[in-house]
């Protein structure tokens, strides 16, 4: 109710050198979102495969609420826009199996 009070709904960041490589992964992409402890925030992360099967960062958001469709589109969105290779029809994006993560990969998509 005070206009000084600020509320954060989330973040979204990724490593600056991520920027650079992300283009040289393999065309598996990993994806997975967690509870954390303080609040009712969750972490979101999306990772790829190196040459050598390494997982190398991609991205990566704290977003407020659970795990749903609009978070991870917000999420999605970010990622592709960072990293717009991420929406040729040669990627995959693994995640389990909840309906909404694919609709909100999909609704992100310029195909």
């Amino acid at each position: 109710e005070d206009d000084n009070c600020k509320f954060v709904l989330g973040i979204l960041f990724a490593p600056r050198t991520v920027t650079n490589t992300v283009r040289y992964l393999q065309n598996v992409y990993q994806a997975d979102a967690a509870h954390l402890q303080f609040g009712k925030y969750t972490f979101y992360s999306a990772y790829g495969s190196t040459a050598n099967s390494n997982a190398s960062p991609v991205a990566f958001a704290i977003l407020f609420g659970n795990e749903d469709k609009s978070n991870w589109t917000r999420f999605w969105t970010f990622t592709k826009k960072l990293h717009p290779q991420l929406d040729q029809k040669e990627i995959t994006i693994i995640t389990e199996q909840k309906r909404f993560i694919r609709g909100s990969i999909v609704s992100c998509t310029k195909r």
